[in-house]
């Protein structure tokens, strides 16, 4: 057994907004945690590992398929490479992996055995834990230890934005009545405040730590979390300590190119 951490920060450079499932009215606010602070339990706003490892997920296999010229044929398999894949209950042989398709997936598409994913009526399970990125504050001192914290309370981090929506090509108005206006707003992380983040790589090859120290360069050249980015919310740089070379997987692409194609081929023939 072999854990192997990558931790590092990320530092909101624009306002950040990483929305949670509810709203007030026309506010949005962000997505918020619990956590025991001298022996009381206290919302915390967060930036999900979902939301980190989604984004991670899209920019690999986006960079995968172009790196081997190959275009999918099948929307479950798109689903199965860029959102995880849906458990399908199945009663025959189709959508049945054996175990030597199973390695195979593990050995010939590293950036899939680290993402993980559901292919038909069975889990791969990933190697990568991506935790929660916790902001640094004087309240949470004791969940990112690893990062000297800055003495600033969480509620100095946190602000409103607002956008304006007209509504010019909605319903009818009289001769020389104006456009609505409505005008939503939606907390923001304040540009600096900086986020503890770490990866937790579980028993992975070092191909496969080498495909995380790939991800996190496309990341850093798309330098984007949350909402409203169109609009310049939610650039970050990110910033992580020893993160893995991306050399040795960038050279077993092009050493393995078409036994990559076709295993991606077997897994599009297993999902029609």
């Amino acid at each position: 057994m072999k854990t192997e951490i990558v931790q590092g920060s990320i530092q909101a450079i624009s306002p950040l907004h990483h929305g949670s499932d509810e709203s007030t009215g026309s506010r949005s606010t962000l997505r918020r945690m619990k956590y025991l602070v001298d022996g009381k339990a206290i919302e915390f706003p967060v930036i999900s590992g979902n939301s980190i490892r989604g984004i991670l997920r899209r920019l690999i296999m986006k960079d995968m398929l172009e790196r081997l010229d190959y275009e999918l044929t099948s929307l479950k398999t798109y689903h199965m490479l860029f959102a995880g894949g849906t458990l399908e209950s199945v009663s025959s042989e189709a959508g049945n992996i054996n175990l030597g398709l199973r390695k195979q997936m593990r050995d010939s598409l590293p950036a899939l055995s680290l993402f993980g994913s559901a292919i038909g009526n069975q889990m791969i399970e990933g190697k990568m834990k991506c935790s929660y990125a916790l902001p640094l504050c004087n309240e949470l001192v004791d969940y990112t230890g690893y990062y000297p914290t800055p003495p600033i309370s969480i509620y100095d981090q946190l602000t409103d934005d607002y956008s304006t929506r007209r509504d010019d090509l909605h319903g009818e108005r009289a001769e020389g009545d104006n456009a609505h206006q409505m005008i939503v707003n939606f907390e923001v992380f304040t540009p600096g405040t900086m986020f503890y983040h770490k990866f937790v790589m579980m028993d992975c090859t070092d191909i496969e730590m080498s495909v995380l120290g790939h991800v996190i360069k496309l990341w850093e050249s798309r330098p984007y979390i949350g909402g409203k980015s169109s609009i310049g919310l939610g650039e970050v740089y990110l910033k992580y300590i020893d993160s893995p070379s991306p050399s040795e997987y960038l050279d077993f692409i092009k050493s393995n190119k078409e036994l990559m194609i076709t295993t991606i081929q077997s897994i599009e023939e297993l999902l029609k």
